[in-house]
This record gives structure tokens, C-alpha cells and sequence, in this order.
């Protein structure tokens, strides 16, 4: 298995040196974070269909596998972000967990959300993420979430399978 590489210790690093470009990580869970820089401050966040504070918010949970920094490149969107000093405070002492999110209101746990992301890109194809990303900020429950997803499905046959999985893998 590759080594873990630390996420905060890789964003200290291109802000101390006040770097400009994009760096990637490839993650223990087969998605890509990318972080894009400006002279060391970070401009712009994404992480599987959501960015800026809202990708953010997933980083203390992540593991990077591998890293690319590729010198120069900067991104056409401008998150609105606080100063990286800030951010590398944030990640560091995981104060995200005091700020709700979605899941979290919906009552989701962060395992729950990612095993039912999983099985409804199955389903749906890569635009699942998407899709699922918007269905979860208007749930108010699992159960709307699942029914919401589910109606996203034209047959009726794939709705039974994918409500199955569900209960069969969040039984475990």
C-alpha cells in the first residue's frame, strides 16, 4: 500500500514558499482533492462535485496517496476563502466538525453519505456525484434522500436494488 502523505504539512509547504499552481491528491478513496494557489494563498478548492468552504469541510476526514504540484497553473474560479493560515488552523484542530452541514442536519453520518454516493453512481453514472451532491442539500432524512435519489432512476426494478443495497451494506 502507497504511503499516506499529510495534507496540512503539503498546504504549509507551497504557502511558506508562496507558490503559485495547482496541486492534486490522489486519495485513499479513489477521488482527487485540488488545491490551486496564488502566491502561497488558496484560491480555489474542489473535491468530488463541491468546492470552496464546502470542500473544505472533507479534508480532515481525507487521506492522500499521491501528490502533483504543477507549477503555474491557476484555476478560472475564485473561491471565496479565509486566509490559508486560517485554513491550515482549521484542518489541523478539525473545527469543521463544530460547523453543520447537510449531512449532518439530514441526520447522514459521513460513512452512511459516502456508502449511498457509492451505490447510487452505480446506478446513475459518473453524473451520479452530481446529482447526489443536490439531492443531499434539500434532504431533511435518509428516507427523503433515498427517495429522491431513487425517483432520479427511470425503472422501477433499479430503485428496489438500489434501496437493497443500501439496507444490506448500512445493516453491517
Amino acid at each position: 500500500m502507497a504511503s499516506e502523505l499529510d495534507i496540512v504539512s503539503q498546504i504549509k509547504s507551497y504557502w511558506n514558499n508562496k507558490s503559485t499552481g495547482a496541486l492534486f491528491l490522489k486519495l485513499s478513496n479513489e477521488k482527487l482533492l485540488q488545491l490551486f494557489f496564488v502566491k502561497g494563498e488558496l484560491q480555489s478548492i474542489k473535491y468530488h462535485g463541491v468546492t470552496g468552504m464546502e470542500a473544505l469541510k472533507h479534508i480532515p476526514a481525507l487521506v492522500s496517496l499521491k501528490s502533483q504540484f504543477h507549477e503555474g497553473a491557476i484555476s478560472r474560479i475564485v473561491n471565496d476563502l479565509p486566509p490559508t493560515s486560517d485554513i491550515i488552523d482549521m484542518i489541523s484542530d478539525n473545527s469543521f466538525n463544530k460547523v453543520s452541514t447537510s449531512a449532518n442536519v439530514a441526520g447522514i453520518t459521513g460513512e452512511q453519505k459516502s456508502i449511498i454516493e457509492t451505490f447510487f453512481i452505480e446506478h446513475v453514472g459518473p453524473i451520479g456525484d452530481i446529482i447526489f451532491n443536490e439531492e443531499l442539500q434539500k434532504a431533511n432524512s435518509m428516507d427523503e434522500l433515498i427517495k429522491s435519489l431513487c425517483r432520479q432512476m427511470d425503472d422501477l426494478d433499479e430503485q428496489v436494488r438500489f434501496k437493497e443495497q443500501i439496507q444490506s451494506a448500512l445493516k453491517k
